[in-house]
């Protein structure tokens, strides 16, 4: 079986990719602070458009944690769709920054809630 020819990349049904790169690519020279609440705000711009993200991450804290209040759960997934914006911009800089830019960014430290899970998560663990 032979290969097909590949796909016309530049054709007009491509452009509105070709245009997210774009501005992804615009958006990346700014300074790494700006990229990253871009990219929160982002997160919270697609939030009605996530909802099956959503549920999965509801369902997912529901039996990971079922003895965690409600109202704890529901602020973790409204933490997590920005959580989400800011890694599609960090995706961006892996791709395009110089292995020297990305040296200098700074490391993000965990949440309050991530902490606060981690801790949780350690306490009802067996011991290894």
């Amino acid at each position: 079986m032979s290969n097909p020819a590949p796909e016309n990349l530049y054709a007009p049904r491509h452009w509105p990719s070709w245009l997210v790169v774009g501005i992804m690519r615009v958006l990346l020279l700014l300074p790494y602070p700006v990229i990253m609440a871009v990219g929160r705000g982002l997160g919270r711009l697609v939030m009605p458009f996530a909802g099956r993200r959503v549920r999965i991450a509801r369902t997912n804290l529901q039996l990971c944690y079922p003895d965690m209040p409600a109202a704890e759960r529901e602020q973790l997934i409204r933490n997590l769709v920005p959580a989400m914006g800011t890694g599609v911009m960090e995706h961006g800089m892996a791709a395009w920054w110089a292995q020297e830019k990305l040296a200098r960014a700074p490391i993000a430290e965990l949440s309050d809630s991530a902490r606060a899970l981690t801790a949780r998560a350690r306490t009802r663990s067996p011991a290894r």
